[in-house]
């Protein structure tokens, strides 16, 4: 009888220690996260992902002819620059033949104070001048490799298409001509961080930027275009 009521005793002693234990582990999950110490990296307020539809589809022209517009449009412009008149304000700048020779100070001469690092790197197969910047910084450049074409987008510059020599198949184009069909903020504002890649699977092209009217306040856009076919100046 006696070694019944310790044994008993003993088992409602591991019961209170088995409750206790588990309301304990109730407690730290629901217990809010201590707050990062300072300099650490943000922590997200949710793991839950969020999920965005599409809010419209449409297909676009054919790039090829977005570029022969631009270049008709670049074409009158020129020419209005070009134009002499009493009003006129703009003047061509040209180099100075006799202006001193600048040096730039932090350009490397040497690898290591005694030469005794060689550089290894074979070089490269095509060079060529990309697409240019205008008034952004960084310019957060992109670009990707198809069969036939190489495609490049840069923030203020826009996208241009080079083959694989590195010729342009014609003018950079602002991508928000691209996304006119869809009309709305898409349609007019190029706001950067501009992608380009290519699906090797597929043999399509993806192109894709930021679209928005203001950093704080919704709606924020991401227009993707994909090319119907394997060729970057067709349609999307």
């Amino acid at each position: 009888m006696f070694t019944r009521k310790i044994g008993m005793f003993f088992v409602t002693i591991m019961a209170l220690l088995a409750v206790v234990f588990i309301v304990r582990i109730g407690q730290a999950q629901k217990s809010p996260p201590a707050p990062a110490p300072a300099g650490s990296h943000a922590t997200l307020a949710s793991n839950v992902p969020v999920i965005g539809h599409a809010v419209g589809f449409v297909e676009t022209r054919p790039v090829r002819e977005l570029m022969d517009q631009v270049s008709k449009v670049d074409l009158e412009l020129k020419e209005e620059l070009e134009e002499k008149g009493e009003l006129n304000t703009v003047f061509n700048r040209t180099a100075n033949p006799h202006a001193p020779a600048q040096k730039d100070g932090a350009l490397q001469s040497s690898f290591g104070p005694d030469g005794r690092f060689k550089l290894n790197i074979p070089s490269p197969l095509v060079v060529f001048e990309g697409v240019g910047v205008t008034n952004s910084a960084p310019p957060d450049t992109e670009g990707a490799v198809g069969p036939n074409d190489y495609v490049q987008i840069v923030n203020g510059g826009g996208v241009r298409i080079f083959d694989k020599t590195g010729v342009p198949r014609g003018p950079a184009f602002k991508l928000s001509t691209l996304f006119a069909p869809l009309g709305g903020v898409a349609a007019r504002n190029d706001n950067g961080d501009g992608l380009v890649l290519y699906d090797r699977m597929a043999n399509r092209w993806i192109l894709s930027q930021f679209a928005f009217t203001s950093t704080s306040t919704p709606p924020f856009h991401q227009p993707i275009a994909v090319s119907k076919t394997g060729d970057p100046t067709g349609a999307y």
